[in-house]
C-alpha cells in the first residue's frame, strides 16, 4: 500500500477526493498527498538549481584548461571541479523516487546538451474541444489518441516528447481555451517539422485548409548556458498550473512518451553512476544519434 501511495505521489497532476470511487479505505489521503507533493517539488527545484550551479562550475574549470565542455556535467571526472561543487552522485535520488517534473527536466536538459530540443505550444481547435468534452468523453484521452494517430501517419510514432494541457492563463487567474505546452527531441530538424505537422493534423486540422492565423508553434528551445536554473525555465513554465484542478481535464494533464522517459532515465543514470560502475538502467540501447552520444559517455 505504501508503494502505491508513493507511486501516486510522483504523479504531479491535480487531484480531488471526488475522482476516486470504491471503498472508503481504498481512497487515498488527498490532503496529505498534496502537502507531500508540494514538499517533494520544492526539494526537486532546489536540486535542479544545485545541479545547474555545479554544471557551471565544472564548465569554468574545463574552459580554464582550454578543454571542450562535455555534455552532462557529472561529478566523476578527474578534473578536481568536484572539490567546489554542492552535490555528489550519492546525493541524487534514485529514478523511482523522482516526480514527473524532474523527469521532464532531465529529458529537457538532455535535449539541450545534445542540441536537439524543440519547445512547442499548440491550441486545440474549438470544434474539437466541444466534441472531445461532450458527454462522458475524456479530453486528455482524445488528445493523446489524436496525436498518436497523426505521428504514426507521418512515420514518427517513436518521437520523444511530452506535454501539459493547460486551461489557465499565464498568471493562472483566468480560464483559457485548452492548449498544450511541451517539447520534443529531434536529431533531424525535419523531424521537428514533421512533428509540427502532426500536431496540426491532430489538434487544429483546419489550419491546413484555411489561411487563418496559425496557432501551432514549434521552435528550438531557449538555452541560457551561463545562467543558473536557466534550463529549468521552460519546464517550470509548462508546469506552472499543473496542480490547479479543472473538471475538463480530470486527474491527468501530463503526458510523457515512453521513448522520452527512457532517454531521461538513461541520462539520469549517467549523473548518478561513473562509467566504471554498472547502471541499474542497463545499457543505452536506443538506435538514434542522440542515444549514440549518450552511449559514448558511458564507454
Amino acid at each position: 500500500m505504501r508503494d502505491e501511495s508513493f507511486k501516486m505521489l510522483r504523479k504531479i497532476s491535480a487531484r480531488r477526493r471526488q475522482d476516486f470511487s470504491g471503498p472508503r479505505r481504498a481512497i487515498p489521503a488527498i490532503a496529505r498527498q498534496k502537502r507531500e507533493l508540494k514538499t517533494l517539488l520544492e526539494r526537486e527545484r532546489q536540486l535542479i538549481d544545485s545541479m545547474m550551479s555545479d554544471g557551471l562550475i565544472r564548465a569554468a574549470f574545463l574552459r580554464g584548461h582550454g578543454e571542450p565542455i562535455e555534455p552532462f556535467s557529472v561529478w566523476h571526472d578527474n578534473d578536481h571541479s568536484s572539490n567546489h561543487t554542492e552535490l555528489s552522485p550519492s546525493w541524487l535520488p534514485k529514478w523511482d523516487q523522482l516526480s514527473e517534473a524532474i523527469k521532464m527536466f532531465a529529458a529537457f536538459d538532455t535535449g539541450q546538451e545534445l542540441q536537439c530540443c524543440y519547445s512547442f505550444t499548440a491550441h486545440i481547435a474549438p470544434d474539437l474541444i466541444t466534441r472531445w468534452t461532450s458527454g462522458r468523453r475524456d479530453l486528455m484521452a482524445n488528445v493523446q489518441q489524436a496525436l498518436r494517430r497523426a505521428l504514426h501517419k507521418l512515420n514518427i510514432a517513436d518521437s520523444e516528447f511530452c506535454y501539459v494541457v493547460e486551461t489557465r492563463s499565464r498568471s493562472g487567474r483566468s480560464k483559457t481555451r485548452p492548449h498544450l505546452h511541451g517539447f520534443v527531441l529531434a536529431d533531424d530538424p525535419r523531424d521537428a517539422s514533421r512533428f509540427r505537422t502532426a500536431i496540426e493534423l491532430a489538434l487544429n486540422p483546419t489550419l491546413l485548409k484555411h489561411g487563418r492565423k496559425r496557432e501551432i508553434e514549434v521552435k528550438r528551445a531557449y538555452d541560457p548556458r551561463d545562467e543558473i536554473g536557466g534550463r529549468a525555465r521552460w519546464v517550470s513554465y509548462i508546469l506552472k498550473n499543473v496542480q490547479r484542478y479543472d473538471p475538463v481535464l480530470g486527474k491527468r494533464r501530463v503526458f510523457m512518451s515512453q521513448e522520452l522517459t527512457k532517454t531521461a532515465r538513461e541520462a539520469w543514470s549517467l549523473r548518478r553512476y561513473p562509467a566504471s560502475e554498472p547502471s541499474p538502467a542497463g545499457p543505452v540501447t536506443q538506435v538514434r544519434s542522440m542515444s549514440q552520444s549518450l552511449a559514448l559517455l558511458v564507454e
